[in-house]
């Protein structure tokens, strides 16, 4: 009796492991957990590779770029999410350098203002959003996100970043 009660345990245990296990993605910002390589992969109908920078001068940017593992394909993806550096990271950055931190918004309407005579307004997608030079310009919240998908403002471009944009935008939305 007790070595049925010993298995009935274990197998519930592990029932309630494979039940509960579901997808495990980490909640956070950062691009290449926001849009997988998997993810690319699918979209770009290929196998990709990821490369990741984190640009961190004014801003908290970091931009993970996915394309071809083969070298053989042009087409890429690189989405880069940029937000508003802490507090405390802003009173270092100005005691060290001098210089004050700008803002997603102020960098998003620098950007935006630009490309002012050429850009495509996209409403889809965040509180703002705007189609230029191959990429999706996203201005969500505390968040600026920018997919590129190639390197020429094609409709075939802008639809794959609308596409990225779609799983980006919910899961940045499903933070905490």
């Amino acid at each position: 009796m007790g070595k049925k009660l010993c298995l009935l345990a274990i197998f519930c245990l592990l029932l309630l492991q494979v039940g509960c296990g579901g997808e495990s993605r980490p909640n956070d910002d950062k691009p290449w957990h926001l849009f997988t390589v998997e993810e690319a992969e699918e979209v770009l109908g290929f196998d990709a590779e990821e490369e990741i920078a984190k640009i961190d001068d004014k801003l908290d940017q970091r931009i993970v770029l996915y394309k071809s593992a083969s070298g053989d394909e042009e087409e890429f993806i690189q989405v880069s999410v940029t937000k508003d550096k802490t507090e405390s990271s802003n009173s270092q950055d100005t005691e060290s350098t001098g210089k004050q931190n700008i803002t997603t918004k102020e960098f998003f309407e620098t950007v935006k203002s630009t490309f002012s005579d050429t850009l495509k307004p996209v409403e889809e997608f965040g509180d703002e959003a705007f189609w230029n030079a191959g990429a999706l310009h996203i201005l969500t919240g505390k968040y600026y996100v920018t997919i590129s998908t190639g390197h020429e403002d094609s409709p075939e471009n802008l639809e794959r970043a609308k596409v990225v944009a779609e799983k980006v935008m919910e899961r940045i939305k499903n933070l905490p």
